[in-house]
């Protein structure tokens, strides 16, 4: 194995980036970093917001966190237990592009809004996160 990689996918020594998508899920902002995980937040307190990784389902409740001082991120110390989704933060902009543009313009189809949404963020390379077209327009 290759010592300059982490399983063969993120090399060890790149940084890990957050981006912050506001008004993304269904409740509050979402959180993305750059391997494909996403977080929702936990609570807030003073100045520190507390995110959890969004994976909790029946199967996998995923312990990984992430804590924000102002544009400072830290990483928790639990790690994920579950692969991440590469591009999950061009998705959430996505589905925040199709939510803004199907509320400024109701005079238009849902797919019409999210082709033309889907033309411009997302470019021709593959994007495994990416939902179907149809999912997006509801």
């Amino acid at each position: 194995m290759d010592n300059d990689t982490v399983d063969g996918d993120l090399p060890m020594n790149d940084e890990v980036t957050y981006d912050l998508v506001v008004s993304s899920s269904q409740r509050r902002n979402l959180l993305t970093d750059s391997r494909g995980y996403s977080y929702t937040v936990k609570k807030v307190r003073g100045e520190k917001t507390y995110w959890r990784c969004a994976v909790r389902n029946k199967t996998i409740q995923c312990g990984a966190s992430v804590i924000q001082t102002g544009d400072h991120f830290e990483a928790g110390s639990v790690e994920h237990n579950h692969p991440g989704k590469p591009g999950n933060n061009v998705v959430a902009r996505l589905i925040t592009k199709v939510k803004d543009r199907a509320v400024a313009i109701t005079f238009r189809s849902a797919t019409a809004i999210t082709n033309e949404a889907i033309g411009e963020t997302v470019s021709d390379a593959p994007l495994p996160a990416l939902p179907k077209p149809i999912n997006l327009a509801r």
